[in-house]
């Protein structure tokens, strides 16, 4: 009978103890999420702060501008800033999702912030109507350009050799774009007020189809790394 007693006792032991093990992984599972879900909705939400200034430029620049550029531009504004707000709106909804919906979340997020930040750069050039605000915005881009591109490399540089070479053609396309851009800036420098009214646009384009791509390689090495 002691025995049977023993035997029931160890039993019961183990079960609540496997339950008891089970409970607190479950636990530890969900504050991980928890921590993954706030990380992910803190670097969204800075990113949307940087895009909220961006706007205000924008706006700024559209007070001093034409009636004409003001009428083609605003309602470009308020269609972003709706789309802000719809962000803004998604990355709270992030509370409530699984680890695996916030990493696919995350991803699908940051490509509609970079396309809008993309828009929001074409639409600050185009807005500038001077020939020394455009090259002091002109200037910036590119600055802010070769500091990314840096970024990427010294990360990739870090990693190690695997994720260089992996990268190694994606760096090279995205100096030469850049290369591209600056000679189309070069070639404007020294035009005409009628030259640099027809060109300033196409340099906008160019700098804007840049900016998406150096988006995208930025996004294609995060993956890379959280994989």
């Amino acid at each position: 009978m002691k025995t049977f007693k023993y035997i029931l006792a160890l039993a019961f032991l183990v079960v609540f103890g496997a339950s008891a093990c089970t409970d607190a992984e479950m636990q530890s599972a969900e504050e991980e999420t928890q921590i993954k879900i706030e990380e992910v909705q803190t670097a969204l939400q800075s990113s949307l702060d940087r895009m909220e200034m961006r706007m205000q430029t924008l706006e700024d620049n559209l007070d001093n501008a034409s009636e004409e550029v003001k009428a083609e531009w605003t309602s470009t504004l308020e269609d972003l800033r709706m789309e802000r707000n719809e962000l803004k709106n998604e990355i709270a909804a992030m509370q409530e999702q699984t680890a695996e919906a916030v990493q696919a979340s995350q991803d699908e997020l940051n490509e509609r912030l970079a396309e809008i930040d993309a828009r929001l750069n074409e639409a600050r050039l185009y807005t500038i109507e001077t020939r020394e605000e455009f090259a002091a915005e002109a200037e910036h881009q590119l600055e802010e350009i070769d500091r990314q591109i840096e970024d990427l490399e010294s990360r990739l540089d870090e990693a190690g050799d695997e994720a260089r070479e992996t990268y190694q053609e994606t760096i090279a396309d995205l100096k030469a774009s850049r290369e591209e851009v600056a000679q189309k800036w070069e070639n404007i420098e020294n035009t005409t007020e009628e030259e640099f009214a027809e060109l300033k646009d196409e340099f906008a384009d160019s700098m804007t189809r840049l900016d998406m791509k150096l988006e995208k390689a930025v996004q294609d090495v995060k993956a890379f790394f959280d994989a």
